[in-house]
């Protein structure tokens, strides 16, 4: 799979608020890449994914939110 956008493969800065991080992400693990950038994508400048919230360090967040079924066994 090639990204639909351009990730470059050394150290530099990313923008986890765009909505094609998970891909390039993706690309990036895929190809073994120790290090990885936005610097040459067009969407390197892309916030539409910024959450409207500032997140505290108190936060909780749940990351996985399963039914009580898959807990109990049968």
């Amino acid at each position: 799979m090639k990204p639909a956008h351009n990730p470059k493969n050394e150290k530099g800065d990313r923008n986890i608020y765009c909505p094609y991080y998970r891909d390039c992400l993706d690309y990036a693990i895929e190809a073994s890449w120790q290090y990885w950038n936005c610097g040459e994508c067009h969407e390197r400048a892309n916030q539409s994914a910024m959450p409207d919230f500032q997140f505290r360090s108190s936060d909780t967040i749940d990351y996985l939110d399963m039914p009580l079924e898959f807990y109990i066994e049968a």
